[in-house]
């Protein structure tokens, strides 16, 4: 079911024209919004990571386009929370990752991140 755990302050699926109109228009500046999940101000880095979890609920399974990229991203801006001093900051956008990693675990075939995944958590 789509309308079962998404955020706030979606109580149901957004309509079908408004997912088609943000995912026509997300390419455009969807790397970008990755990439300052990675700034240095710990404030960009908060509302990069709100700005996707919204995306990640009107793009929904769309979001596969550039997930090996949304996977490194979100490992690099981890490593950048957890060495971060602002303690009560770095929770806000490790929920918010974890947020979009759930909707993206519910729209994405498992076969399709967990190839991208397992390279990454075998490392260590």
């Amino acid at each position: 079911d789509y309308n079962v755990g998404l955020p706030t302050p979606f109580a149901c699926r957004p309509s079908l024209g408004a997912r088609l109109f943000v995912r026509n228009n997300t390419s455009r500046f969807f790397l970008t919004v990755l990439g300052e999940l990675t700034n240095w101000r710990a404030e960009t880095r908060l509302r990069s990571a709100e700005l996707l979890l919204i995306l990640a609920v009107f793009c929904e399974e769309h979001l596969t386009k550039d997930l090996h990229r949304t996977l490194n991203n979100f490992a690099k801006a981890i490593d950048i929370e957890l060495s971060s001093h602002h303690e009560h900051e770095h929770l806000k956008v490790f929920d918010q990752i974890e947020q979009v990693l759930c909707l993206t675990a519910k729209f994405v075939d498992p076969a399709t991140y967990l190839r991208l995944a397992r390279p990454r958590m075998t490392e260590d």
